[in-house]
């Protein structure tokens, strides 16, 4: 099997969201639903959906002006964006910043494993490349090349060897649009996502791979480093 080959090859993120079926998305809505109900009882889910709906028609007169400057033309991908800022927003409002931290955590941990093995290629399809690690260092490549030409990423490799691949990403929309909107923590979901999808292959192909910054905490860069340290 070639690189090319694999599941999602050269594609952003947009495009890799529709292959999750229905009733996958269907399951992650009930996950997440089991979760916050799990934290929070009826009145306080009441209230935050109340402070969710003002918060979606706070955050439409936001300018984002400096996002779309940059070539961001995907107005759906943009409200995806604001709407879970919203809802970070209400959930801190209600239990406070630090458990809301907690509890997206837990539902970005809940509910993305099973989203994303239709989105990835497999450990099996990349075990069948003559070299998984450099077919697999392709496919992420490819993926950062897809995503800034969506202008939702820059990014830069820091190192690219036979047995590393070192990026670090210094631009990030997710990040941009939530610090706009003044809900800056809200783009952590979206690092929880980050590291839940590229350790996917990391026992089965023996890499280790590790991040110590993040944009959305302040940091200059996010840098995500993929090592092969077995076979």
């Amino acid at each position: 099997m070639k690189a090319f080959e694999l599941k999602n090859y050269g594609k952003p993120l947009a495009e890799m969201n529709k292959t999750v079926p229905m009733e996958v998305q269907q399951r992650m809505h009930d996950t997440s639903f089991k979760i916050s109900k799990k934290h929070m009882g009826f009145f306080k889910r009441l209230k935050m959906a109340r402070i969710m709906r003002k918060e979606r028609k706070r955050f439409l007169y936001v300018n984002l002006f400096e996002v779309k400057e940059k070539g961001l033309k995907d107005d759906r991908f943009i409200m995806t964006v604001v709407r879970k800022a919203a809802y970070f927003s209400a959930l801190s409002k209600v239990v406070g910043m630090e458990k809301a931290l907690e509890i997206d955590k837990e539902l970005a941990y809940a509910t993305s494993l099973e989203g994303l093995s239709h989105m990835l290629p497999s450990a099996e399809d990349l075990l069948k490349c003559d070299d998984p690690f450099a077919a697999l260092k392709e496919w992420i490549i490819e993926y950062w090349k897809a995503n800034k030409g969506a202008k939702i990423f820059e990014y830069e490799i820091a190192e690219d060897s036979e047995n590393v691949l070192h990026i670090n990403c210094l631009y990030c929309a997710f990040d941009k649009i939530s610090e706009l909107v003044e809900e800056k923590e809200s783009a952590l979901s979206v690092c929880h996502w980050d590291d839940l999808l590229f350790s996917t292959w990391d026992k089965e192909l023996g890499i280790k791979y590790t991040r110590t910054k993040a944009l959305a905490k302040g940091d200059t860069c996010c840098d995500f480093r993929f090592e092969k340290v077995n076979g």
